[in-house]
């Protein structure tokens, strides 16, 4: 059975600049009368791979769950193929708007009335920029959770493949140009893994802070996960991500490299675990430069040249070709390398010199636990022989777990801001499921309307 512990804040006490939910007016829209209340926003943001996307001109998708035929047919493209589709640079894109599944476009039974009142369809409300497949039990559980008492669900899908920089700045211009116009009060935002990444930076970087009236993340990495640089050191996605990104430590490295959010992903400096990596010290003499390197230069370890700690071994991609595995090729792989090193520096500027460690006011955290996840990274050395000849010594990437964690966030990372003064407590979710699935828990989905309430009783913002 799931279980749900509760810890508290460091903070309980409200504001006084905030302002409680004044008496409900009642509206006509579309010739109906709605129930005596005035509405207020809760926003959904996604993690990564949550949103679904299409190519800038529309005439295609790049990534969309809800519709199988396509994801069937990604599974089947070459790894050229997909370097060059999951690059946000070569193949501009925009999130779908448009709902796919029916089962999102559907009102079926009697606890739905209440959004029925609000007046605008999901589809108004961006539902189906999310993916349906991955969100949707989730965003109904919330809306049928809130609707009684007057919130409305918004969702926030954007292109994953952007840096969280670039979509904190559109989640700032949604809330005050989609979201804004339809209540007097301040949103609630409510986060799942990646999408805690974009919130931050949207308060942090570009003045969304005063626009919020609280924010609630769930299962986020906050300083990152050591699972997206040990994915690619060891070569090892699970089903059906083996066959969307790579199953070869080569093959992942080149599909995910145009993917500027999954290198935000990986471990920062301030990464709360201190022993994420380990590496044979026989590696450090072959590093470019030479190591050891500390794990406080994180951003110089995924740099390093050799590919001994780093990424990738650069000059692999000088003849602009290389083999993945399998008589599998990506060509023009200068260009792999170079937007690699870009979205590295994008990483190091995220976590290091913008968003640091930084946490809205009015934030609650939900964490998970009991799931095995990938907790630490071990490079070990290997130099095969040829007729007695030392061929170039490699690193060999191993995982190991322990169940503190959802299967993809440790929980040392989901649980980074806890001890910030902005923080106000949440929960820890024991659970039989995975990161992924998370917000379409019953469990979870209590505890945000939970922590919904908790910010509602301390007072919703007024614009």
């Amino acid at each position: 059975m799931p279980v749900l512990e509760n810890y508290p804040g460091r903070r309980r006490d409200a504001p006084s600049s905030m302002r409680p939910i004044g008496p409900g007016v009642a509206v006509t829209r579309d010739g109906r009368q709605t129930l005596n209340r005035t509405w207020w926003p809760v926003v959904l943001v996604p993690g990564i791979m949550g949103s679904r996307v299409e190519r800038e001109d529309g005439t295609d998708s790049i990534w969309d769950p809800d519709r199988t035929g396509f994801m069937l047919s990604l599974m089947s493209q070459s790894p050229d193929t997909l370097t060059r589709l999951y690059n946000h640079r070569l193949t501009p894109g925009r999130t779908i708007r448009t709902i796919a599944s029916g089962d999102n476009d559907s009102l079926e039974d009697r606890s739905d009335s209440h959004e029925r009142a609000i007046g605008r369809s999901r589809n108004e409300r961006n539902w189906g920029s999310i993916s349906w497949e991955y969100y949707g039990p989730g965003a109904v559980g919330i809306q049928r959770d809130i609707a009684v008492e007057g919130g409305v669900l918004w969702c926030f899908g954007y292109d994953w493949r952007r840096s969280n920089l670039d979509n904190g700045r559109l989640l700032r211009a949604f809330i005050a140009n989609t979201v804004r116009p339809t209540s007097p009060f301040k949103p609630i935002i409510v986060t799942h893994s990646m999408g805690g990444l974009v919130t931050r930076a949207a308060c942090r970087v570009h003045g969304m802070e005063s626009m919020v009236s609280g924010v609630i993340h769930t299962m986020m990495p906050t300083y990152g996960a050591a699972e997206a640089y040990g994915s690619i050191k060891h070569g090892r996605m699970a089903f059906p991500f083996r066959y969307l990104f790579g199953n070869t430590p080569m093959e992942i490295a080149c599909v995910a490299s145009g993917v500027t959010g999954y290198f935000q992903l990986m471990p920062a400096q301030n990464y709360p675990r201190a022993d994420w990596l380990s590496v044979d010290s026989k590696l450090d003499p072959h590093c470019d430069p030479q190591g050891p390197f500390p794990l406080a230069d994180a951003y110089g370890i995924y740099r390093e040249s050799n590919g001994m700690v780093g990424l990738v071994r650069h000059e692999t991609f000088n003849g602009n070709m290389v083999n993945v595995g399998g008589n599998r090729y990506v060509r023009r792989t200068r260009r792999v390398l170079q937007h690699m090193l870009d979205n590295i520096a994008e990483a190091e500027r995220y976590h290091s010199q913008l968003v640091r460690d930084y946490c809205a006011p009015r934030t609650w955290l939900i964490a998970e636990t009991g799931r095995t996840t990938v907790v630490t990274v071990q490079l070990a050395f290997r130099q095969d022989s040829y007729k007695g000849i030392a061929l170039r010594p490699e690193a060999i990437g191993n995982l190991s777990s322990s169940t503190e964690g959802d299967a993809t966030v440790p929980l040392v990372s989901a649980r980074a801001l806890e001890e910030h003064p902005n923080c106000r407590g949440g929960f820890i979710v024991s659970g039989d499921f995975d990161h992924a699935d998370s917000t379409n828990q019953p469990i979870v989905i209590d505890a945000i309307g939970d922590l919904i309430r908790r910010i509602r009783r301390e007072g919703l913002l007024r614009w």
